[in-house]
C-alpha cells in the first residue's frame, strides 16, 4: 500500500513566497495546501488537517502568531502537528515558548534551507 503523502499548509500573505515554498516541496514529494493569511490559514487547519503548517507572522487581517493562539483554542490538536515559523527577523521566538515550534526560517530562505528544516522536522516528530 502506498504512502500517503505528507500535507504542508503554508500560510503567507505574498504570493511569490507561497509558490517558491510550494514548488520547492511539490518536487520533492510533499502535497501542498496554500492559505493567504491568518484568517485562511484558520479555515484551511480546520477543514484540511495538515500534518504540518509552515507560517508567516507578520500578515494583514490576522497575524501568524494570532492565527496560531486561536486554533489552539480551538482544536488542541494542532499543537501536536510540526510547526515552521517563516519570519524576516528571529527576534520571535519567545512569543512561541508554550507551543512546540520545530523550526524558525529566516527571510529570505534558500530551498536547501527550507527542506533541512522541514526534514528536520519530520524526525524531532518522528522521535518525540
Amino acid at each position: 500500500m502506498a504512502e500517503r503523502l505528507r500535507r504542508i499548509l503554508v500560510t503567507d500573505d505574498k504570493a511569490e513566497i507561497r509558490d517558491f515554498v510550494r514548488m520547492v516541496l511539490e518536487e520533492n514529494g510533499y502535497h501542498v495546501i496554500l492559505a493567504y493569511d491568518g484568517e485562511d490559514c484558520l479555515r484551511r487547519v480546520l477543514e484540511e488537517k495538515p500534518d504540518m503548517l509552515i507560517i508567516d507572522i507578520m500578515m494583514p487581517k490576522k497575524s501568524g502568531y494570532h492565527a496560531l493562539q486561536e486554533l489552539g483554542a480551538k482544536d488542541p490538536r494542532v499543537r501536536n502537528i510540526p510547526i515552521l515559523i517563516m519570519a524576516g527577523s528571529m527576534n520571535i521566538r519567545e512569543l512561541f515558548d508554550d507551543w512546540k515550534i520545530q523550526g524558525f526560517l529566516q527571510k529570505p530562505f534558500t530551498s536547501k534551507q527550507l527542506l533541512e528544516k522541514v526534514e528536520a522536522a519530520w524526525q524531532r516528530r518522528d522521535h518525540a
